[in-house]
């Protein structure tokens, strides 16, 4: 049920920086919040799975807003190289 074929372009390295955080937020923004392209969606909280979240919906073409108390969260969210240290 867990367990899935790794395309050949993906390393496991990549891979295993996947982790739950990312199947957990691809299940609340594709499955339950049905999100598509050129919807809204509002990120509260900007740890790894909202960080997950916010890349899900951007992949998916959904115009994100990202809201933290914490600043240093939210600069992660605006830097790319950041993002891939989270």
């Amino acid at each position: 049920m867990n367990l899935v074929t790794l395309p050949e372009n993906i390393d496991f390295t990549t891979a295993a920086s996947l982790g739950c955080r990312f199947v957990t937020s691809f299940r609340a923004v594709v499955d339950q919040g049905k999100v598509s392209a050129g919807q809204w969606v509002a990120v509260h909280g900007c740890g790894g799975v909202g960080l997950s979240a916010i890349m899900i919906a951007n992949s998916i073409g959904a115009n994100v807003i990202a809201v933290d108390v914490t600043d240093d969260k939210l600069e992660a969210r605006k830097s790319p190289r950041r993002l891939r240290n989270h």
